[in-house]
């Protein structure tokens, strides 16, 4: 177990199970997420190329509840988004699951969570859209993320929402995640109060992967709880 993952598994109380479950991850150095090899979270996997990575999330946030589910499965259709949640805000980044490479970067989120899962899910590393930028640290990057964000409420505002966030899910395609950077060092610490500070970058992903079953519906791609991490 690397002292990278120690750190980021450090106050998650693991679900039986997988208690050893560290001894079973890294960090993949492409997108700064957990992987893990362990084999009780390989049925979703369907090629060599598919890669178990974890991340942190709450498995009610698209529904917008707080709830923490043992396991759920992504909504990547916005018919299947509440209206209420049909927001720049929530779908500005691609419908899907959130999850973030560090409990931090959750725990001190504007929303609060009082419990955060670690969550076990399955993406084609060929998949896998990386939106993360060198220059999101400086005031150019800075001033990009706000006029896009800008640029979407405004339309969202003039037409809708839904038509919006169609835009935003058809530009990333097939991608069955997308990455970006969560912020820039420091600057969400300096919004939260009391924010503890992550031990790596942090980074949000848009989990997106989702199938046509044997009648042929899509569904989204299963996230499975391995540990908890109970919000101070």
């Amino acid at each position: 177990m690397s002292d990278l993952v120690e750190q980021l598994l450090n106050g998650v109380v693991m679900d039986p199970g997988f208690e050893n479950l560290a001894h079973e991850t890294t960090v993949n150095p492409d997108w700064n997420f957990m992987e893990t090899t362990n084999p009780l979270l390989d049925a979703e996997r369907d090629s060599e190329a598919d890669k178990t990575l974890l991340g942190f999330g709450v498995s009610g946030w698209q529904l917008g509840s707080d709830e923490v589910a043992m396991e759920f499965r992504t909504r990547t259709l916005l018919f299947n988004i509440p209206g209420d949640m049909l927001t720049i805000d929530r779908q500005g980044k691609g419908t899907g699951a959130r999850l973030y490479n560090t409990a931090q970067a959750l725990a001190g989120a504007e929303e609060r969570a009082k419990r955060i899962g670690l969550y076990a899910f399955t993406v084609n590393n060929r998949a896998i859209y990386d939106r993360r930028r060198k220059i999101d640290s400086n005031p150019i990057g800075k001033a990009l993320r706000v006029g896009n964000h800008i640029g979407l409420t405004v339309s969202a505002w003039l037409f809708n929402p839904f038509n919006a966030a169609s835009v935003v899910n058809n530009h990333l395609g097939e991608a069955e995640a997308v990455i970006y950077n969560q912020t820039v060092a420091g600057e969400r610490q300096k919004k939260q109060d009391n924010a503890p500070s992550s031990p790596t970058d942090e980074a949000l992903l848009v989990y997106r992967r989702s199938r046509r079953d044997g009648c042929g519906f899509y569904i989204g791609g299963l996230l499975k709880r391995v540990g908890v991490y109970p919000v101070e």
